[in-house]
């Protein structure tokens, strides 16, 4: 009986080992020494601009303040109401549309909220 040969089959494990092993490293034109940090704006860059030329970051902000305003108007407007429902209201009633009125408050104001601290 007559044994293989280990050595073509041990050099053709170490050949597919080496291949998934070793990864080819790239030129030293191609490395970048000192590579920007990502993350961080530079100096001068502003950010997009829609086609109109105004800033992204702008339009946003301003579109932000808007509604916040809105809201605060609509805050403004139904806790009015609700003062001037409870007023009527006797002090072991409470209607549901003044609840309705509540939840819309707290609504607004945590949306309020999110837009501010961003």
């Amino acid at each position: 009986m007559r044994v293989p040969p280990l050595f073509p089959l041990c050099a053709a494990l170490f050949a597919m080992a080496a291949i998934l092993v070793i990864k080819p490293q790239p030129a030293a034109s191609q490395v970048d020494r000192y590579p920007e940090e990502a993350p961080y704006a530079k100096p001068g860059d502003e950010g997009p601009r829609l086609p109109n030329g105004k800033l992204q970051r702008d339009v946003i902000l301003k579109h932000d303040h808007q509604r916040s305003l809105e809201d605060l108007r609509e805050i403004h407007q139904l806790s009015g109401e609700l003062i001037a429902e409870l007023e009527t209201d006797t002090a072991f009633v409470l209607s549901l549309k003044s609840l309705k009125k509540l939840e819309r408050l707290e609504k607004l104001s945590k949306d309020v909220r999110k837009r501010i601290e961003k």
